[in-house]
Order: structure tokens, then C-alpha cells, then sequence
């Protein structure tokens, strides 16, 4: 059996609720027309084209920085990875290449100085960003991280500014000379020397790294933006830091002056002052000081009151033993009651002694036991 479809006649259009009626009336729901739509569309293409050389410019200058952070990383995890592999690690920047190469010593007991690419997921991850390079690799520790003596030598700042400038005209005469090699050949670049980092984490030199959007064989002038990188010889730290100018190297201030890191002169343990209190009083001196004084507050010196009860505690056991010792031509009981009569008086005068100060019952124990007892 089938159903007829019926229509809805006056009877059946009155029974529809109100809110289809209306719709059935009002017929199909309005939208955007072509031209709308392209005019909005039109409007946004203007506007991404008017923020666009803005942003780009922000990508642009971020590129310099976050490959130098991500070059001072590489560094780091290089460093990380020979300590937990207990192998030799090392960053290498072959001629004519931008991004370094991480390799490993593969075997160095059987083929020492062997290295081979790294495998691990982060050697893999492009360090350099766009065209930045690592334009320098300069070995050894930086003049400006070497302590200065003023007073000895006032010129040592502009001798090591001299010596500076010489490393940088030799570095440039093997720059002018630069050319680049084939495959076959030797791919050492003398300008990037490889860093090693040991298996205890030690790199084989201080170093400093300088990145710039410029390529070796190019001069790299002090007005050109650059980023440095320093490695410690000493931990394999990487620092990053801004590149240091001729005149910051001429001026005896910048360094590290040696006379400040000279250790201080012997002191007199006499003259030593400390505060064993928690109120902020000015300490007591070791020899001479008040040592049962009240400070400000109010609150006993529970120091000076221990001092009081053991010193009357040595003179009670000083007392005991003499009248012990005057008592030693008498019998051998008369004796050992003198003993045990003065030992219960130092005793006593512990306790007294101890009753009339406000230290703890911890520090009366403490007291007590150093305290020694009758009969020994």
C-alpha cells in the first residue's frame, strides 16, 4: 500500500504554525551577491599588500638574531651529546658551505680522528637562516676577557687593541686569497677552524663565532650588523653578545682589571666580629665583647647564659676534684663519699645554674651531657 501525497488546503494552511507560514510567504533567505563578494575580497588584497613590506621587514630582522641563537644551541647540544656518548663531538663549516656539519669520532680506539656525520635528529635541522653565515670563526681566548693590569702597565689596553688589529690584517691576507676548492680536495676552510668538544664537555679552544649576512670571503666591516658568539675554553659555554668596536678595545675601563682579583690580605682571626642572633643587633667581639648583655628587644643573650652555666659548672668540678685530692691520705669509703658528695654538689650547681637561664630543654640537655658525671 502506497501514500498519496495530499496538498493542504485553507484548513491545512491554517494548521501550520506560524513561523513556517512566514517563511513559506517571505520565499528563499537573501545573500551576497558576486560583486559583494569581489569587493571584499579586493579590499583585503589592499591591505595585505600595505602590511606586507612591513612584516616581511620584521622576518627579515629576526633572521640575523635566531640564527645565531639556534647556532649557540647547535654548540650546546654538540657539547651534551659527547658527554652522554662519552665520544668526541664536533662542529665543522667546510668551504662553501652555510650550514655547519656535526660529526662524531666514530671509533677512537681503533680509527682515532675518524669522524662521520651525526645521526641524531638535531644535526639534521638547518641552523642558518635565509642568507646569514658564520662569516669568522676566531680561535683562542678574547683580549677582552683577559684581566688588564692598569697600574703596572696603563698602555697594555692599546698594546692588545694593536695586537687585534694585526690578527684581523692576517685574517684578511688569508681572506684575499680565499678560493674555493674542489670535492676531492681538502675541504678545511682556515678561515671557520673546526671546534671539538672532548667527552667531559671541554672544547679544544676558546672560540668566537661571528655570524653576519655576509659570506667568508668577504670583508666584514665594524658598521655591518654582526652577532657574536663566545665559547669558554674552560666549561664549552656558549654566550652570545654584541660585537666589541676598536674603541671599546682602547679603553682601559672595558677590561677586566687584575687588581680586583687579587685575593685580599690575611685577616686577623682576633678582629673577626659575627652575629649569632636573629633580632638585626650589631654583633658581639669574640674577645672582650659583653657576651650577657641584652640587645634592644628585650631578649636575653641564650649564648651568653649557656657560657655562665658551663663556666660554674668547670668551677663546681674543679672544687669537687680538690676536695677529692685533700681527701686521699683517708680511708678508701671516707674517700669515695667525699667523691660522690662533691660530684652531687657540681651537680647541683649545674641545675641551679642551668634553672636561672632561659635556654631550652634541648640546650639544658646538650649542657648535661658534656657536663661529667660522678664517679668518672
Amino acid at each position: 500500500m502506497t501514500l498519496q501525497p495530499t496538498r493542504l488546503g485553507s484548513e491545512g494552511a491554517e494548521a501550520m504554525p506560524p513561523a513556517k507560514r512566514f517563511a513559506a510567504r517571505r520565499g528563499p533567505a537573501p545573500a551576497f551577491t558576486l560583486v559583494e563578494i569581489l569587493i571584499t575580497l579586493s579590499l583585503l588584497a589592499l591591505l595585505a599588500s600595505m602590511a606586507w613590506p612591513a612584516l616581511q621587514s620584521q622576518i627579515t630582522a629576526s633572521e640575523l638574531p635566531e640564527s645565531a641563537e639556534r647556532v649557540r644551541s647547535t654548540l650546546a647540544m654538540a657539547r651534551c651529546e659527547a658527554v652522554m656518548e662519552h665520544r668526541r663531538f664536533r662542529v665543522r663549516l667546510a668551504k662553501g658551505d652555510q650550514q655547519p656539519r656535526i660529526e662524531c669520532e666514530i671509533d677512537p680506539i681503533n680509527q682515532p680522528g675518524v669522524y662521520v656525520a651525526s645521526t641524531a635528529a638535531w644535526a639534521k635541522e638547518p641552523m642558518l637562516l635565509a642568507d646569514v653565515q658564520i662569516h669568522d670563526v676566531q680561535p683562542g681566548r678574547p683580549v677582552y676577557l683577559q684581566p688588564l693590569s692598569i697600574t703596572s702597565d696603563p698602555d697594555s689596553a692599546r698594546k692588545l687593541a694593536e695586537k687585534v688589529q694585526q690578527d684581523k690584517e692576517e685574517r684578511e691576507k688569508l681572506r684575499s686569497g680565499f678560493e674555493k676548492k674542489t670535492d676531492q680536495e681538502e675541504e678545511a676552510d682556515p678561515l671557520r677552524p673546526e671546534i671539538v668538544f672532548e667527552p667531559d664537555g671541554t672544547p679544544n679552544d676558546w672560540a668566537t663565532l661571528i655570524v653576519a649576512r655576509m659570506k667568508p670571503e668577504e670583508t666584514l666591516e665594524e658598521t655591518d650588523q654582526q652577532i657574536w658568539i663566545v665559547l669558554d675554553g674552560r666549561t664549552g659555554m656558549a654566550t652570545i653578545r654584541e660585537k666589541v668596536t676598536t674603541d671599546q678595545l682602547s679603553d682601559p675601563t672595558f677590561y677586566v682589571q687584575r687588581e680586583k682579583l687579587e685575593l685580599p690580605d690575611v685577616v686577623n682571626v682576633d678582629e673577626l666580629t659575627f652575629d649569632i642572633n636573629n633580632n638585626g643587633q650589631p654583633a658581639n667581639e669574640m674577645n672582650g665583647g659583653d657576651t650577657g648583655q641584652e640587645g634592644d628587644t628585650g631578649q636575653p643573650d641564650l649564648n651568653a647564659q649557656a657560657g655562665d652555666a658551663a663556666a660554674m659548672a668547670q668551677q663546681a668540678q674543679q672544687a669537687a676534684e680538690a676536695a677529692a685530692g685533700n681527701a686521699g691520705a683517708a680511708p678508701t669509703a671516707a674517700a669515695g663519699e667525699l667523691q660522690a658528695s662533691s660530684g652531687s654538689t657540681a651537680e647541683g650547681q649545674l641545675e641551679q645554674a642551668l634553672d636561672n637561664t632561659s635556654l631550652t630543654e634541648e640546650e639544658k640537655n646538650n649542657i648535661r651531657q658534656g657536663f661529667p658525671k660522678k664517679g668518672k
